[in-house]
């Protein structure tokens, strides 16, 4: 930076009203951005979790479902009263919105980042690049699936997420006690929305084909919560699959665990909990899908398995427990590959270099 001026950006997140990856992501970002001495405002909708936790300017635009003339002229005024020179989206219902935005105040760069690695139509593929000049997508996954819609490679520049390593507050057999998880048993944590795509159904299957001696600590809350609970029930689970709902302190929970299982049923484009799972040295399985084989590097720093495939799971659970060499193998190198490849320092600097390029 000692050698240009600052970028001033604008990051437009008007339609994030949850708190999940996409807002994580967008904290990470504009934070690091900031660090490196860049003038970064960013749109959020006022009293979200989002607004709540940007450490940089923000300005309060809320957007529902599509595109709306009110949000289009309030942000087109906000890149022109801050004369951004670089736009940047992040969430679907926020794309036609903002592009049209940079139109009217005629900002000079405009991008996206895609952060699933589902399918566009052609139709929105054509408005989108009529709207924005490129496309970052978070994973060779995502890229190869934006790619067989339709999207010109040399549109799109991949550029992964990083995270900032967890610091667990207590020690594995501490964070153990605390949630009251028994020392005998060997435990496999799972953190995340409980939504279908998550595939946590299948991981509770895999544990009915596994001995009592194997406990499964379910991190997070959502709509197949009760839908687990009963699974758990008709399987005489229940002595032995814990479901904590929602914790504030993820780092003491992946702490906590032997392994951490991610098995997706869809394409993860690159999802966070592998890389934070990597921070603390816990090994992970995860379904072989979207952009977790980016991550994993199957029997080099994590399992990989087939989607869908409940006894496939057991087998790698297994080998975590019966195999403790090779599972801290995994942990210690996924620990390492995370901290040189994937800290927020390294994703923003990845960002950063699509940006000087459009420029």
């Amino acid at each position: 930076m000692a050698d240009r001026p600052p970028l001033r950006i604008l990051q437009v997140g008007s339609a994030l009203h949850d708190w999940s990856g996409i807002e994580r992501y967008l904290v990470y970002l504009t934070g690091g951005l900031a660090a490196r001495g860049h003038s970064v405002v960013a749109t959020c909708p006022p009293g979200s979790a989002l607004s709540q936790r940007l450490g940089v300017p923000t300005e309060p635009v809320g957007l529902k479902n599509r595109a709306n003339l009110l949000a289009i002229i309030a942000t087109a005024r906000i890149l022109r009263r801050h004369n951004i020179q670089i736009l940047h989206a992040h969430y679907s219902p926020d794309f036609v919105m903002a592009g049209l935005a940079a139109k009217l105040a005629r900002t000079p760069v405009t991008l996206l980042t895609r952060h699933v690695a589902t399918h566009w139509s052609r139709t929105k593929i054509r408005r989108l690049l009529g709207l924005y000049q490129h496309i970052i997508p978070v994973s060779e996954a995502t890229k190869a699936s934006l790619e067989a819609d339709g999207v010109p490679g040399n549109r799109m520049t991949v550029a992964y997420g990083g995270v900032a390593p967890l610091q667990a507050n207590l020690g594995h057999d501490q964070a153990r006690a605390k949630l009251g998880l028994e020392p005998e048993r060997f435990w496999v944590g799972f953190v995340g929305r409980l939504v279908p795509e998550k595939g946590v159904n299948v991981l509770i299957d895999a544990f009915a084909l596994l001995p009592p001696m194997y406990g499964l600590a379910i991190f997070g809350d959502g709509s197949e919560m009760a839908a687990l609970r009963s699974r758990i029930d008709r399987g005489n689970l229940g002595d032995r699959v814990r479901l904590f709902g929602y914790v504030t302190d993820v780092a003491d929970a992946m702490t906590a665990v032997d392994a951490l299982a991610l098995p997706s049923v869809w394409a993860e484009a690159f999802p966070f909990a592998v890389l934070e799972a990597m921070s603390v040295g816990t090994p992970v399985v995860a379904s072989a899908v979207g952009g977790l084989g980016e991550q994993i590097r199957d029997g080099e720093n994590g399992l990989l398995v087939p989607p869908n495939d409940p006894a496939a799971l057991a087998v790698a659970l297994r080998r975590c427990h019966e195999e403790p060499a090779a599972a801290a193998r995994w942990g210690s190198n996924g620990q390492a590959g995370q901290l040189r490849d994937f800290t927020v320092e390294r994703f923003v600097e990845r960002v950063e270099g699509v940006y000087l390029k459009l420029l």
